[in-house]
């Protein structure tokens, strides 16, 4: 003789789907030297109903171009990976994972040079020719994986020390 009336409000359902990928991949400069690369991120704006669980990282080097599993399981939004080659640059993403599966797309990418300070070169010498004064030193015997594109003369007089960056040059 017709309908009755509704139940009672149920308790509800979650419907799971894709987290979003991290966002705001960067260098993390506190970690990365060398060869350690630090890297940190933020969650994804939404997690698909299921908190995010962990992580994956991938990265691709400048001599091979092929992507690769380079940790996963990464608990967190910050991760530290060693034994890079120096003078080699990597390129890193990420991607989330909850309950449901692995976020869609990846972070962005960003790339990082595997290198630290150059060695430091041998002590100059000088020579005076007239008002000049000629510097003269044997380049650093290392660049730690990055070229050596300037380097800086201090020079004191008097107890006062000057500077000059002197680009493009090769020990003189």
């Amino acid at each position: 003789m017709g309908s009755s009336q509704a139940s009672l409000e149920g308790n509800g359902a979650i419907i799971l789907t894709y987290p979003d990928e991290p966002i705001n991949l960067e260098n993390n400069l506190d970690v990365t030297w060398g060869t350690t690369i630090g890297l940190k991120w933020a969650e994804g704006l939404h997690n698909g109903g299921t908190p995010v669980i962990d992580y994956t990282v991938f990265s691709k080097d400048s001599v091979v171009l092929e992507w690769i599993e380079r940790q996963i399981g990464v608990v967190g939004t910050a991760v530290t990976l060693s034994s890079f080659n120096p003078g080699v640059t990597y390129t890193f993403r990420v991607k989330s994972r909850s309950a449901f599966d692995f976020s869609v797309t990846y972070s962005n990418e960003v790339s990082i040079l595997a290198a630290s300070n150059p060695a430091q070169p041998a002590a100059p010498t000088t020579q005076v020719s007239g008002l000049n004064v000629i510097i003269d030193w044997t380049p650093a015997p290392n660049d730690n994986g990055s070229p050596i594109t300037s380097y800086k003369v201090f020079i004191r007089q008097n107890n006062l020390i000057y500077s000059e960056e002197l680009v493009n040059c090769n020990g003189s």
